[in-house]
């Protein structure tokens, strides 16, 4: 069987970016409103204001698929970082320990 080779701290720091990403579009149509908020209408004109609460309502739906999509990636990416942790603290307890006992694979599956 192959060897794995993980980098659990590039996978750690994925993971972080990740999160924040997800966070980041969850506040964004709050951030919206606050920008068209300090837009107000200048010059007693809308047009930059509505520019901008027309590019929201455009990327809405597009950011709430992305959105989702990386949920999906961070669900996938927390149960690799968790399995594998598992596996590698399982695996060097049953080596302290003394026992020769192993599951037989590199890593979890």
């Amino acid at each position: 069987m192959p060897d794995i080779m993980l980098d659990l701290a590039r996978l750690r720091e994925a993971h972080t970016g990740i999160a924040a990403s997800i966070n980041e579009f969850k506040d964004a149509s709050d951030i919206n409103d606050k920008l068209e908020e300090a837009i107000a209408r200048p010059d007693d004109r809308s047009e930059l204001r509505g520019k901008a609460s027309d590019f929201e309502s455009a990327w809405d739906g597009k950011r709430d698929a992305l959105q989702e999509n990386l949920q999906n990636i961070l669900d996938q990416l927390t149960a690799i970082l968790d399995g594998w942790e598992k596996w590698d603290t399982g695996t060097a307890s049953n080596i302290e320990s003394g026992g020769t006992e192993t599951t037989g694979q590199s890593g979890p599956r």
